[in-house]
């Protein structure tokens, strides 16, 4: 197929997948913007990337790249990508050179990422909160990863082992809810963070109980970490964190904030009306 395919409608079918590419080429991408019942590739090539703002649902799985098909210039994600076991699998001699993740918290992956050939980056200026476990072979931060309480995500490799790497000016941004029930992350590998990275602390309010000396333990883990400091920011006014690695673990731990520092009077002075 010479040109490209544009989808910003809907694509369904009574039987998955409703876009299904077999043994054939097509040499200026693939969008989508609208709803597609699951994507299929078997035998084919896609050049020029799939970039997809809209929604790919599927039964089982939500982009299946198999049988040895390619798809180059990346898959772009800003959207929701879905299936009850894999949102993403590219399967043993199939290919797909690169996930990047665009958008700021709207792409989503409901299933796992199973790509284990493939690196993922976050884009710069993008926010994406882990919401699947990923099988691939690098993933990079150079946005904003966050975690949300209630689940420890994990991101790994075709061997047990991959790489997470964060430079200086990304962010780490871990959600609270309580001293029990906060964002978590792992790596099975070693995560590496440039001097100085930033890690974000976000609280639902007062209702988080976090109070001075109160300690996260283990909001990112794997198996080495590489650090060299960090920068904690919160959006608490009464509290700074800050952050230490165990070299496996990173710990927050939570002080009185300086800028809250000072001494309340009881003296009475007079209020005259004006």
């Amino acid at each position: 197929i010479v040109g490209s395919v544009a989808n910003s409608g809907t694509i369904t079918a009574f039987v998955n997948p409703a876009l299904q590419i077999n043994n054939s080429s097509l040499n200026a991408g693939l969008t989508n913007s609208g709803s597609i019942t699951n994507i299929a590739l078997a035998g084919s090539l896609i050049a020029g990337g799939v970039n997809n703002s809209g929604v790919v649902a599927g039964t089982v799985t939500g982009i299946s790249v198999a049988n040895a098909s390619q798809i180059t210039g990346g898959l772009t994600n800003s959207g929701i990508i879905s299936g009850t076991t894999n949102s993403i699998n590219v399967a043993s001699g199939a290919a797909l050179d690169l996930i990047a993740i665009t958008g700021r918290n709207t792409a989503q992956f409901n299933g796992v990422v199973n790509a284990p050939t493939t690196p993922v980056t976050i884009a710069g200026n993008a926010i994406y909160t882990l919401g699947a476990n990923f099988t691939v072979s690098g993933f990079n931060n150079g946005g904003i990863l966050g975690s949300s309480p209630g689940v420890v995500n994990t991101i790994t490799g075709s061997s047990g082992s991959t790489s997470y790497n964060q430079s200086s000016a990304s962010t780490y941004l871990v959600y609270v809810n309580s001293p029990s029930s906060y964002g978590s992350a792992h790596v099975a590998g070693t995560a590496t963070f440039g001097a100085n990275s930033g890690i974000n602390v976000r609280m639902s309010g007062l209702a988080a109980n976090i109070v001075s000396g109160s300690v996260l333990s283990n909001v990112f883990s794997a198996n080495t970490i590489n650090s060299s400091g960090f920068t904690v920011a919160d959006n608490s006014a009464l509290l700074d964190f800050t952050a230490a690695s165990t070299g496996s673990q990173i710990n927050l731990t939570a002080a009185s904030s300086s800028q809250c520092a000072g001494t309340i009077s009881t003296a009475v002075t007079d209020r005259k009306s004006v």
